[in-house]
């Protein structure tokens, strides 16, 4: 019980913190983006809607594709936006590769992941230490989820122009870029926001700099950087270089 009520402040404490420093300051950048011109954004980890609210108060008539593959978090999805038919929710990961794929859920939701976990990783044992579990504790659960590439998804649903596409998948980033690059897609994609931390929690980690050049490749340029209020974190935003 004390453990629960533990990671319950850790997760509240995390929550104030990022709604007052980050999300304050994304939502700065995408009034300079967009204005009021946000037409469409897809939402690749959506939690529990963090993104979702951010593109709603640019422009709440915004068409929005979300991914969750956390059987939980999607329910509170569902029951949360099931009023707004230009939110549309997906109960699947992105990955390089449509089909299945082993999903780790964590105790603290937003670091639920495709990727394995370093068990050995100082970041983890830090990470371990303060909500007061064992590192091989911090997965609680892991089950199938479906996956779709972002070109198969976008080439199937989506008949417009993407703004945004926003991706924070927890060390999964590259594959989603791969499974958006892979095959040409029908419509534009305007920018793409990608989360970065520079930590050792994953047995696979990509690079930042293969990340960023897969995008370069690709016709991408670094745009805009916004910290997290905690942490080496920050988003990074790519703008398609015309």
């Amino acid at each position: 019980m004390l453990q629960k009520i533990r990671i319950g402040l850790i997760k509240l404490l995390i929550d104030i913190n990022e709604k007052l420093f980050f999300e304050n300051r994304l939502k700065k950048t995408y009034k300079k983006m967009f204005g009021s011109r946000l037409a469409s954004a897809v939402d690749v980890g959506a939690n529990k809607g963090q993104s979702v609210s951010l593109f709603l108060n640019v422009n709440p008539t915004c068409k929005i594709y979300a991914f969750e593959p956390n059987s939980k978090l999607f329910k509170k999805l569902e029951s949360k936006y099931r009023k707004r038919p230009n939110i549309r929710l997906y109960n699947a990961g992105i990955s390089d590769q449509s089909g299945e794929k082993l999903f780790q859920e964590n105790i603290l939701d937003y670091t639920s992941t495709f990727e394995d976990v370093d068990l050995n990783s100082k970041y983890l044992q830090n990470k371990s230490a303060i909500l007061g579990v064992k590192p091989e504790s911090l997965i609680k659960e892991k089950y199938i989820v479906t996956t779709i590439t972002l070109s198969e998804f976008i080439n199937k649903e989506i008949g417009e122009p993407i703004d945004i596409i926003k991706i924070d998948i927890e060390g999964h980033e590259y594959a989603a870029l791969k499974g958006l690059f892979n095959h040409a897609i029908n419509h534009p994609v305007h920018y793409i926001q990608i989360e970065n931390h520079t930590d050792d929690m994953y047995l696979n980690k990509t690079s930042f700099e293969k990340i960023e050049s897969l995008l370069n490749d690709n016709g991408f340029i670094q745009f805009a950087v916004i910290n997290h209020g905690f942490g080496k974190i920050r988003d990074i935003i790519f703008k398609k270089n015309r």
